[in-house]
Order: structure tokens, then sequence, then C-alpha cells
């Protein structure tokens, strides 16, 4: 009997992007021993995406659409969660193309029982690439080339797979990360450290890669230091609510008397470093929108500020919990 297989998407305001990802999807080779079907969850569009979606354009596999009006990626996550129905689920970003084996090679190694989650491998397009780019810019435009291959850590939403097994211990994302809340990134970040912790296995499939069409603004100056700012914030919540980090991981300040560590005085140096750092841009442009030091910068210093909010909360899960049980929770599934 062929294996339920479920493909999920989660979109909002790209249907010009989805059109092209659903036409990819439908052109995959599909193994006689799956069986797959394709689940969007629209988060809420205001565009054309509706209409494209009602239009039910997939041949191959059984298609379906669900809405989902609470905004954030996570809750359309959980929502595609609830609504999934094969033993193996597949996540593609709304803006990827893949190949004509991405569901063979993506499934292979759960099937094969290797590993209980995937990731896979994820490249930018000819078109999209530019000779400033180093890894880390590339790294912020979902790209998997930093990724040990040997021992990923982390499953990468533009291009990920999971057992349905492992839902059992971790239920699902956290509603206050992702795009669309207020830290803005990293919900599978949290997602693949809590199955480690759990005990599962994450391989990386290297033998298949889906290329990221992303909106050129992607390339924007704007864009990378909006990146680099939900990225800190983002870290700055898991290494609370997690990892149960203290301030002195932020600021190295191991007693009252190391005032020149203290939080305030830790983020006006961060801040003077970041202006230092934006004049050596606008001296160097060939360099291109961002360098390095200053992204890194950013990161660390709104991952301070961020921290600093968080700590006027109760801590958010047990250390290295795989259950919520403070603030907004991951619904239970039907």
């Amino acid at each position: 009997m062929a294996i339920p297989v479920s493909i999920l998407i989660c979109t909002r305001n790209r249907a010009s992007h989805l059109r092209g990802t659903l036409r990819s999807v439908d052109q995959v080779s599909i193994p006689n021993s799956l069986r797959p079907a394709i689940v969007v969850v629209d988060n809420g569009s205001t565009d054309g995406t509706p209409e494209l979606l009602r239009d039910s354009p997939i041949d191959s596999m059984p298609f379906r659409w669900v809405m989902e009006p609470k905004p954030g990626v996570s809750n359309a996550r959980n929502t595609a969660l609830r609504e999934a129905q094969g033993d193996i689920l597949l996540w593609l970003d709304d803006d990827v193309r893949v190949p004509t084996d991405w569901l063979r090679c993506m499934t292979r190694p759960i099937l094969e029982d290797e590993a209980e989650a995937i990731t896979g491998k994820v490249d930018l397009p000819t078109p999209l690439k530019r000779s400033w780019m180093q890894p880390f810019h590339r790294t912020a435009l979902a790209s998997t080339e930093s990724i040990d291959p040997e021992n990923p850590k982390n499953i990468i939403s533009a291009n990920m797979a999971f057992s349905r097994a492992v839902l059992a211990d971790v239920r699902g994302f956290d509603p206050e990360l992702g795009p669309g809340t207020e830290v803005g990134a990293l919900e599978d970040t949290l997602f693949s450290w809590q199955l480690r912790e759990a005990g599962h296995r994450i391989e990386m499939v290297t033998d298949t890669t889906v290329e990221h069409y992303f909106d050129e603004q992607r390339l924007t100056r704007d864009a990378f230091i909006q990146a680099a700012t939900v990225r800190g914030q983002s870290l700055a919540y898991i290494q609370y609510h997690w990892l149960h980090r203290t301030q002195e991981h932020w600021t190295h300040q191991r007693n009252s008397h190391q005032v020149w560590r203290a939080p305030p005085i830790v983020l006006v140096k961060r801040a003077l470093d970041r202006e230092l750092a934006r004049w050596t841009h606008w001296a160097r442009p060939e360099n291109g929108p961002i360098r390095k030091q200053e992204f890194w910068t950013l990161m660390n210093m709104h991952s301070l500020r961020q921290y600093l909010r968080e700590r006027e909360r109760p801590r958010n899960y047990a250390e290295r919990g795989l259950k919520k049980i403070h603030g907004a929770q991951v619904p239970k599934r039907r």
C-alpha cells in the first residue's frame, strides 16, 4: 500500500511566487510507493492568492487549501499540521522551485529509517546571485551552504521534512516565533532543537536541491538590516525561554563591580560599533549592501534589547523543554 505524504506550503500575499512553486511541485516524479497530497495554508492574503488557489492549480495529486486568519507563520504551520494526513510531512516555502526527483529524495531517509527529520538543500538561482555575496548573505536568504551535511543542527523551512511520529514529542511550532510575530524568525530553529533534544535524528539530503526565487527587494540594505534585527531578536527569545541563558550570556557581566558590562553600557557600545561599521560600509560600497561585521553587530545589539524585554516575563519553557508552559500555546491537533 502506498504511504500517504503531505506536502505543506504556508503563504501570505505572494501569489506570483506561489504559482511558480505549485507548477514545479505539479511536475515532480511520484514513486509508486508514495501517495502525496498538497495542503496550502493561506495566512490571510489580500492579493490574488485566494483566486489562484480556488482554481485548483495542481493536476498530478490531490490538492486543497485552508485559511488561517491569525497572523504569523507558526499559526499557519500549526494549522497545516492539523490538516495534514500524511505519515511524512514535507514543507516548502511559497517561493521555491523543486526538481523532479525532490519527492523521492526527501522521503527516502525517513522511509529507510535513517532519520526522523530532513533538512534539504536550498540554493539561490543564478539570476538572483550577486558577485558581492558572502556565505552570510546567502544564509540570510535561506541558502543551506553553511549547514554541515554530516551533522546538521537544523531543518530549514524552505525545504524540510519529518515523520508524523515526531509530533508525539514536539507538538508544533511556537506561535511567538517566525515571520508575522514580534520577534520575527527562527520558528524552524526552535522546532529543530526540540527534535534533537527529544532524541530524533536529523539528516541532510544533498542529492537534490530546491532553488529559492525570493523577491529582489530582499537584496537591499534595508532588507538585510531587518534580517539581522529579527534574527537577533529571535535568538534572544530562544536563548532566554528555552536555553535559560542569563544576563551574563549577553553582557559577560559576572559581578556588580563590572559596571562597564552593565546592559545600558553594552548597548551604547554596540550602537557605536554599529555606527562605525555603517560608515565603513559607505566607504567601501563594493562589499554589497551590508558587511558581515555590521550584520553581526546588529544581531548582537537587538539580541540584548530583546533579552531585556523577555526577562520581564516568566520563561515559556522548562530548560530545553518540549512543551510550552507559558505564553501563546501550540494548539492541540484534532
